[in-house]
């Protein structure tokens, strides 16, 4: 009996992702064993043309954004020609980090990269550039197709990849999908947080610090420091890696179910913290001050998931976008 196949495609990647999947031993010895692998592109020696000569695909994973019109069509033809399709890391799922030049035009991206080749002018007329893929709108993937199992993280630890591909023979064995199925908690990163405070009524935040300003007590809650953490609002699931290593949580493991924007629900709690019997005092423009002391306010906020935030939704919808949705 054949092997049921799979293939592993990229969008705009920085190529973490691979590294996570070849670093779990235990992943790839049950792939090999279960699943025939067709392709990826960085693992053996492949191209585009022969991931399209393929007359069927069980499961494809889909790694990166959707950033280019090659990245849109391939998706497409993944939903389209796969049984099960799978985003896989934070840039896949949410955006992630390459998502947050999502507000800048792909004319102005380009421009911006043209302003910074500092090649001769001698060598033009011997330099053929190749033809480059049409930006288009940066999404992620479930913005463009339906996914069956969201695999989080930038990049997603062993653990996870563990349990996604143990997943993956399940559905393979002839389990359905319910999908999309997050292969992470549904409660938030605080919840289980080495750092939780005994009393979370009680739980306030001075000041917004930068981590530079701060010297960092490493068994007390982040917040309580005025260092910004986003456990709340945060899957858990990553196995607290971070906060682990004394450093406050980006993020990346998603938005917990039932979050439409990450940032403003964010922001509504850090604000209530800071401003915790203060409201009067404070007014709008003593919370305005207090915002202003967030620095890199979309790195911060929206470090994985601007691409699926309202304030990217309104952008597209000024601008009459077909993906404002």
């Amino acid at each position: 009996m054949n092997k049921p196949n799979i293939v592993i495609v990229h969008g705009a990647i920085c190529g973490g992702c691979d590294v996570a999947l070849a670093n779990s031993e235990e992943a790839i010895s049950k792939i090999l064993e279960n699943i025939d692998l067709a392709y990826w592109s960085v693992a053996v020696d492949a191209r585009l043309s022969d991931l399209k000569s393929l007359g069927k695909i069980d499961v494809a994973v889909f790694m990166g954004g959707v950033r280019t019109s090659e990245d849109e069509e391939l998706a497409k033809w993944l939903r389209e020609k796969s049984k099960i399709l799978v985003a896989f890391g934070s840039c896949s799922a949410y955006g992630g980090i390459p998502g947050l030049a999502a507000l800048t035009s792909p004319i102005e991206l380009i421009n911006l990269v043209k302003s910074t080749i500092t090649t001769s002018s001698q060598y033009k007329s011997i330099i053929e550039l190749p033809k480059l893929p049409e930006l288009s709108t940066y999404r992620a993937l479930p913005h463009v197709v339906n996914v069956d199992i969201v695999v989080p993280g930038c990049p997603p630890p062993i653990k996870v990849v563990n349990e996604f591909v143990n997943v993956l023979l399940k559905y393979i064995a002839g389990e359905e999908p319910i999908g999309p199925l997050v292969i992470a908690g549904s409660k938030a990163q605080c919840e289980t947080c080495p750092r939780k405070p005994k009393d979370l009524s009680k739980l306030q935040i001075p000041s917004i610090k930068r981590i530079y300003e701060a010297k960092i007590e490493e068994n007390r809650c982040f917040l309580e420091q005025g260092i910004l953490c986003l456990g709340p609002v945060t899957r858990e699931g990553c196995e607290h890696s971070c906060i682990n290593v004394n450093m406050p949580c980006t993020g990346c493991f998603g938005p917990l179910p039932g979050f439409e924007d990450v940032g403003l629900r964010y922001i509504a709690g850090i604000l209530a913290l800071v401003a915790v019997e203060r409201e009067k005092e404070l007014m709008e423009q003593g919370l305005a001050k207090i915002l202003d002391k967030l620095v890199d306010r979309l790195g911060v906020l929206y470090r994985y998931t601007l691409p699926r935030s309202r304030l990217y939704m309104l952008k597209l919808s000024l601008e009459g976008s077909e993906y404002a949705r």
